[in-house]
This record gives C-alpha cells, structure tokens and sequence, in this order.
C-alpha cells in the first residue's frame, strides 16, 4: 500500500430467527453509493436500532436479509473471499462472497442448515448441511459452486457453530459429529483432495460433541466428547491425549504447533507437551467469571480468552497471554451492563501471527457495550468497536496481505435472548490511528542450542528496536529478563540472581519491532 495505511476490513453478518417465511424477492434490495463505495440497503430496516461504527474508519458496504438465519462464518484469506451458511429461512445456502466489491456473492449452494469452514491459504472451502437426521459435508474451491466431492453421513447431527474445521496450509479437513444410534462423538479427517476418509475415531457412548480446533499443519485435532477433551494425531491414527475437561463446555483450544492446549469453565487450564503427554503447565481460577471461549494463534504462543461473569452474565473480560507466561499481557474489562439479557463473549479469532484479535459478543439490555471489538496484539484498547442491533454469534480474522486485516462476524438481528428475525452483512474499513504497515514478523535462532554454558538468540529484522527476552521454566515461571538493541541478545546460562540454571529445558520469549517470537533452548550438563 502506497501510503503505508494500516487498513483493516471489518465484515459482519448479523442475522435474526424467525419462523418459516419466504425470502425477499431479489430487487427488494436496491443499491446507492456512499462515500464513492457502493453500499446495499434493504426498503425494509426492520424493527431495531442501526448498527453504530466507532474507529477511525468507514462503511464499505451493508447487505440486509430480511428472513435468513447466518449462523457461521470463516474467510478464506488467500482468496480474498469468505464462505457463509444459512439456514431456517430461505435462502438456506453456503454463500461466497468477495471481502470487498458491492457485496455481491460470487456463488451460493443450495441446502437445509449450513455451518461452515475455510483455509487461510489455498482457498479450500467446507459447508455442513444438517438434516433432521443426517450430515453431509461439502468441499468446494472459491472458482465454481459445484463441490468438488461431498461425504453423506447418515443417522449423525451436528452441535454448536464449530463442528468442522479446515487446516492453514489447505491440507486436511477435519469434522466432528455425533452419531445417533448408538448416540456417540465420531472424528472425521479427511485429505482436502479426496471424500474418503483418512481416519475415523469413535468416542465413548453416551458422548455428544460441538467444538473442533486444529493445528497449522493439519496433524493434531482437538475436540471434544460430553466432558472430556481429545486431541487426534492424524499421521498416526490414534489419540495423541485425552483428559477431562471438568463439565462438557464449548472452550478448547490447541496451539498451531500442538504444543499447547486450553480449555475452561470455572477455571482456564493450560497444557504443555513434554514429549509424551500434554502436562499441566497452569490453572487460572475465575472465581465469579467463567470462561467461555478461548483460541491460539496459528503462529507462535498467543492465547485469547474469554469470560463472563457468570453472577449476573452482564460483564465480560477479554484475557491475552504468551505462552507460557500465566500472567496476561494485557486485561479488557467491559463495562457491567443492566438488564435481564445475558451478556457473553461467544467467539474469539486471532490473525496467524496473533498482531490482531477480534471479538464477538452478545450484548446487554440496555446495550452498554459494542458487539464486536478488534484489538491489537500489545494493547488493550480496541482500535474498531461496532455496536450491533442484535448479538454477534461467530467471528473470523485473517490478514489477507500484508496491512490488509479483514473480519467477518454472524449473529442475530436483535438479543440471543430476544425472538425476532432480520439479518445484516457489514464491510467495514479502519485507519490505524498510527498510520502505518506493521513491520513483518522477524525469524529468530538460538546457538548453540543445545548449550551448556551461555546461548545466543538473534533475529533478522531492519533497524534497532529495542528487544525484551524472558526466559520461564517449563512450569512458566520467569527466571530472567534480558533488553537491548539491535539484532542479538547473548543469556549466560543463570536465572536472576546470578545462578547458573538447572540442565533441562527452558522457554524464550522474544519481543521485538511489535511482535512476540517463542522459542526453546535446552541446557545441557556442563
């Protein structure tokens, strides 16, 4: 980008639940311009307030479904594009639609009640059609509406938003289900290329399921079943762990690398692995705050989470952690909201690198706070709010080039607690308040590692930030803190007070020119 503009795109769906009805006719949505960008309008707004804006940006455009339901959501960043599932109300599609244009969508597939899923790179596209008593997942490319192969499952349903999901790299797709007789969670993985199937796990019976998350690379797929968390390696076919999550609950997370897990109700837990199992690495009790989602970035350690209070559901707090630090970077507490509605923080999606999270959330009452908030990594102030009409239900982030941030976020029209019905589609533009391209993530390497006396990490990046190094145990507690300038920092092999450090292994934390590295170093006997 020629003026060196941060840009972030900002895309809602925003939708209500209403009974059967017919869809609006095609010209009942008529087309203006605004601020030289073409905007959608519907002739009928519906019965609640517009949505409200605040950032240092603008509308792109707005789509209105009058009927539809858009239940989820994911942006398929090498695209360009995101996929979209609908369903109660005509048009009951999966829609793909470009990030930016009018808002037109390039293609849509007919079906009953979509959920859906995208890579960030190689456009693969995934839609999950739930019948009354049968699934059947589709996989498409962003060219052409006619799948590229779809798998039936018959006697199977499916539960929340997240049931299926596709890896980064385009290289595996990975849906969890809950079969109906015997009723118990099944683990599809599949090669994006081909419907047959390249393992299948069943759990235990009795066990439903609704949540999925999947590392960068497509090996390791954390789910779910009733009460107890799982994680598949999909090379060798077989449970890598499994361990319980203290409540069937919809947060579980797994890091891009596999090398973390979270998850939570009452508490956060976090899990590390140590060659042989994922180990408790810290808990976080939340006394009257629950969790209530929580996600890694692709890239490195950064973990997000989300709480309510679970009191009175009209509080929410947003939690940024680096791994494996238990103590958060940063704190966003909402503002206590008034009311009977309930209050929480749905979704949360978190660019690769982690430099941007957004969050999407229901709203109160009195609707005290906005619905959705997109964050930097270093910083708890929100650089974009939208305060909806309704509740926001699910929400992706990708940046599709460099300095180009896009979100796209599904909901309901007015409250989750609310009946009603409407739906709405937003592309919305940001300026970063500091007017300028995030610089790209630097690599870093550690030498010798291993060590046995002193280490070496260094990183490629231009200029001469200043950098911070922390160096944590295995169990996460910090043992050093180094700074300085230019392009290396040199650790001598001792904790703070001079010691040398037991032989074993030991976590780098690297911030430098606005990004966080992590890497491992290990001491060897002298």
């Amino acid at each position: 980008m020629g003026d060196m503009t941060m840009r972030v795109f900002l895309l809602v769906i925003l939708v209500g639940c209403v009974p059967w009805v017919v869809s609006p006719a095609a010209d009942d949505v008529q087309a203006f311009v605004q601020d030289g960008r073409h905007v959608l309008e519907p002739r009928h707004l519906g019965p609640t307030r517009p949505a409200r804006l605040e950032g240092d940006g603008g509308l792109v455009w707005h789509n209105y479904y009058e009927e539809a339901l858009v239940q989820s959501v994911s942006i398929a960043a090498s695209a360009s594009r995101l996929i979209a599932g609908t369903w109660l109300n005509p048009p009951l599609d999966a829609e793909l639609i470009p990030l930016e244009g009018d808002g037109t969508a390039d293609w849509a597939f007919p079906g009953t009640n979509f959920r859906v899923g995208a890579s960030r790179n190689g456009g693969v596209l995934v839609g999950v059609d739930k019948l009354a008593n049968s699934v059947t997942l589709y996989k498409w490319h962003s060219g052409s509406s006619t799948p590229d192969w779809s798998f039936p499952i018959p006697s199977a349903t499916v539960g929340g938003v997240r049931c299926v999901v596709v890896s980064p790299d385009a290289s595996t797709i990975a849906l969890v289900v809950t079969m109906l007789r015997p009723q118990r969670v099944r683990l599809y993985c599949f090669d994006a290329d081909s419907p047959v199937p390249i393992a299948t796990f069943d759990a235990n019976e009795g066990t439903s399921g609704g949540n999925i998350d999947i590392t960068a690379d497509g090996r390791f797929i954390a789910f779910y079943a009733l009460a107890d968390a799982f994680v598949y390696d999909r090379d060798r076919q077989s449970v890598r762990w499994t361990g319980y999550m203290g409540g069937g609950n919809d947060p579980l997370a797994i890091s891009g690398d596999g090398e973390y897990i979270a998850y939570g109700w009452m508490s956060l837990y976090v899990r590390r692995w140590n060659g042989s199992t994922y180990e408790a690495l810290w808990s976080e009790p939340g006394g009257n705050f629950w969790v209530k989602t929580c996600r890694f970035s692709n890239e490195g350690s950064t973990l997000v989470v989300g709480w309510c209070d679970h009191d009175s559901y009209l509080q929410n707090r947003i939690e940024l952690f680096e791994m494996p630090d238990r103590t958060p970077l940063w704190t966003y507490l909402y503002r206590r909201g008034s009311g009977e509605y309930q209050d929480i923080p749905r979704e949360i999606a978190i660019t690769n690198d982690g430099s941007y999270i957004a969050v999407g959330s229901w709203g109160d009452e009195a609707n005290t706070n906005p619905e959705v908030h997109v964050f930097e990594h270093d910083a708890p102030a929100p650089i974009l709010t939208l305060d909806t009409p309704g509740s926001v239900f699910d929400i992706d982030i990708a940046e599709v080039e460099r300095g180009t941030v896009y979100v796209a976020a599904s909901g309901k029209h007015i409250h989750a607690n609310e009946n009603g019905r409407g739906g709405d589609l937003y592309s919305l533009r940001v300026e970063h308040a500091a007017g300028v391209v995030s610089p790209p993530s630097p690599g870093a390497e550690v030498s010798p590692n291993p060590f046995t006396r002193a280490t070496t990490i260094s990183w490629r990046h231009p200029g001469g930030e200043h950098a911070e190094l922390g160096i944590y145990t295995p169990a996460g507690r910090l043992i050093r803190r180094l700074h300085g300038e230019g392009d290396r920092l040199n650790w001598d092999g001792c904790s703070r007070s001079g010691v040398p450090v037991e032989p074993g292994v030991y976590y780098l934390r690297l911030r430098v020119a606005g990004r966080t590295i992590n890497r491992r170093a290990v001491r060897l006997e002298r």
